[in-house]
């Protein structure tokens, strides 16, 4: 009884060592593949994190638009959104100031759903483009980039720069069509809308008709992509030349004359082919300069408002009515005299109806509530809303106070509603003060 006793717990102590060496078997062989299935995940976290970061570097940045590139197949990415003092009023960041991304643990940590969901993310997760001195890296190919485009002015006027528009070789071959052919550039005659000469207007130029070669077919129909204004709308693109101390004053692009307002221009197409060393710049007078800005790169005309360097390759889109249809006086602008070098730029101008098309007087206006001219309050002038909206109540008070007091708000009439029918700035015999 003894023996058999003491067989069966030696059995018994063999079954439970073989029991603890199987599970402790199960235990390494379990621990060895949550090792390798960490590793897996962790190589297809580097992966995913480093095919991010080349899309990055190909897609946010303005290198060449490839075939692979989504742009290439039609689709167009929403913008970055960008700290706040990265654009304010229009300036470019320096060249030496950082734009934060996000940290790459961070990315990892979603899960990709698909090749275009990728994309996208690299585009909102890319660093802002930096400032680079060939328009080749810069210019679009088959679709617009909204991360090249920077705000100047959101109101009065609505004025965008889109960095490297155009490439090396579409600049050289507008000046290549150009020049030679230059000739004293004119401007509008207000009463007549005829062409004449005049001292604010100093350079030289040309014309270069619609879709001449498929260049600037391809230069026009990228417009219409960008402003959303129809080809047909446009007229035939002016290139100008400034020279040493050349310049074009401040001026509207719209019209004044009654048969130039049956179908004005609405926007204007800047596109500057070539750099300039010094002085050149766009500017809006009608707005404040930037706080923010760097006055000791931008001539004393350039230091007049919100406004742009002349690059090549860049393009400026700016608006010379309100969405409404009003004229928008903030759109008054300012070629300033070029200090070192010469300035080339191609201007596009746009309507609101078809060139040449019937139907060019259907050019209707929504005209913005505002105060309502009674005896004792009205402007004796048609041109005070604007100019009170310019800032001249303040800058001119003298003329404006006497002439403009409704505008000014130097009194206290009625308020009238939004409207397509023209407001008077003069009351009518049925108008009165209660």
């Amino acid at each position: 009884m003894g023996g058999m006793r003491r067989e069966s717990e030696r059995a018994a102590v063999e079954t439970a060592t073989r029991a603890e060496a199987e599970l402790e078997a199960l235990k390494r062989e379990h621990e060895a593949k949550e090792r390798a299935r960490v590793a897996a995940t962790e190589r297809t976290a580097r992966d995913a994190a480093r095919a991010r970061r080349d899309a990055s570097s190909t897609i946010g940045t303005r290198g060449s638009v490839s075939v692979d590139d989504p742009r290439a197949r039609g689709v167009v990415f929403p913008p970055n959104v960008v700290a706040a003092d990265d654009d304010v009023g229009g300036e470019r960041r320096r060249e030496d100031e950082e734009t934060p991304t996000r940290d790459a643990a961070d990315a990892d940590e979603e899960t990709p759903i698909g090749p275009i969901e990728d994309e996208l993310r690299a585009i909102r997760e890319s660093s802002k483009p930096t400032t680079s001195s060939s328009a080749d890296d810069r210019a679009p190919t088959l679709a617009i980039d909204p991360t090249r485009v920077r705000t100047i002015s959101l109101n009065s006027p609505r004025a965008y720069v889109y960095e490297g528009f155009l490439t090396e070789e579409e600049c050289d071959h507008m000046l290549e069509l150009s020049r030679g052919r230059m000739t004293k550039s004119g401007v509008v005659d207000i009463a007549t809308g005829g062409s004449t000469t005049s001292d604010i207007r100093t350079s030289t130029g040309t014309f270069i008709s619609r879709k001449r070669d498929d260049v600037i077919a391809r230069i026009e129909k990228r417009i219409e992509l960008w402003s959303h204004v129809p080809e047909t709308h446009g007229e035939p693109f002016q290139v100008l030349r400034y020279q040493h101390g050349q310049e074009y004053k401040a001026h509207f692009d719209y019209f004044f004359h009654k048969s130039g307002m049956r179908n004005n221009r609405i926007a204007t197409v800047l596109l500057y082919l070539s750099d300039v060393e010094e002085g050149g710049e766009t500017v809006f007078p009608n707005t404040d300069a930037p706080t923010n800005r760097d006055a000791s790169k931008f001539s004393e005309c350039g230091n007049l408002g919100r406004g742009i360097k002349a690059r090549k390759g860049d393009a400026l889109l700016f608006w010379s009515m309100k969405p409404g249809g009003e004229l928008d006086p903030g759109s008054s602008h300012a070629g300033c005299p070029v200090i070192k070098g010469e300035k080339w730029t191609a201007t596009k101008w746009m309507h609101v109806n078809p060139l040449g098309a019937p139907g060019e007087d259907v050019h209707k206006i929504f005209y913005d509530g505002g105060p309502l001219p009674t005896p004792g309050c009205n402007d004796a002038n048609e041109a005070c809303a604007g100019w009170a909206q310019s800032g001249e109540c303040d800058k001119n008070p003298g003329f404006m106070h006497k002439s403009c007091t409704m505008s000014c708000r130097l009194c206290r009439g009625h308020w009238r509603d939004g409207g397509y029918e023209k407001p008077s700035v003069t009351a009518s015999p049925t108008t009165n003060e209660n």
